[in-house]
């Protein structure tokens, strides 16, 4: 998996996940005529309260150039934890059986490149930059050209055993072309995001085919002590 994938695939999950919604859903009626102002004050609210979220990223994307006959898999497990000077961070991927791992401790990041190789824990604090850039909402759908516009309430649903309400939106991703849409449902008890859908299309690699790519994102374990990063050599 190439780091400009990795990244936009994390921008990605993230601007229609933790982007949207850490903080509690707008009501159905307010949310009908929700305009980008309306979204950008949402945004800048959303990590008020929130000291630890799982995020779970699952897509399968075709004509996919580098992946066995053209369809690549993706399994992203994500986990933020809120320390006292700001966000520590763990990611473990799997793409097409090959597996990555990350943790950013807050002074270290550290990578493998599967479950049993060792840790490399000397990366540039560059080499984080762009994931945490995600935890400044506002700016990080600036700087990676994300707009996400036309939303409206779709009704409720009920989602993993709780009663959600649904939102949906289209979405533009400049750096990939990428050009979808999806819907967002949120629990109507605790207004807390539970699951994203999105399908669309992006060029990766200028000249090839538009990869067709359909996900879902799920958060869940919100603010949850047992959120845990895993266990590196400078932690």
């Amino acid at each position: 998996m190439s780091p400009r994938f990795t990244n936009c695939a994390l921008r990605f999950s993230l601007a229609i996940g933790i982007v949207l919604a850490i903080s509690p859903s707008p009501t159905q009626a307010s949310a009908a005529r929700m305009t980008s102002a309306n979204l950008g004050a949402l945004m800048a609210k959303s990590l008020v309260g929130m000291r630890s979220v799982q995020v779970v990223n699952d897509s399968i994307s075709t004509h996919a150039a580098t992946s066995p006959g053209g369809v690549m898999k993706l399994h992203m497990v994500m986990v933020f934890v809120r320390q006292a000077k700001g966000f520590t961070m763990s990611m473990q991927s799997i793409v097409n059986g090959k597996q990555v791992a990350f943790v950013y401790t807050g002074t270290h990041a550290c990578v493998r490149q599967d479950l049993h190789g060792a840790w490399n824990c000397n990366l540039p604090f560059s080499y984080v930059k762009g994931y945490l850039a995600n935890m400044d909402p506002v700016q990080a759908m600036k700087d990676s050209g994300t707009i996400i516009a036309g939303i409206a309430a779709v009704g409720a649903k009920t989602i993993q055993g709780q009663a959600c309400n649904g939102y949906s939106f289209t979405t533009t991703l400049s750096s990939v072309h990428y050009h979808g849409r999806g819907v967002i449902w949120f629990s109507s008890s605790t207004g807390r995001l539970v699951e994203a859908t999105s399908v669309g299309s992006m060029t990766v690699v200028a000249g090839s085919a538009a990869m067709m790519t359909t996900g879902t994102v799920v958060h869940s374990r919100w603010n949850d002590p047992t959120l845990k990063l895993p266990a590196v050599p400078v932690s």
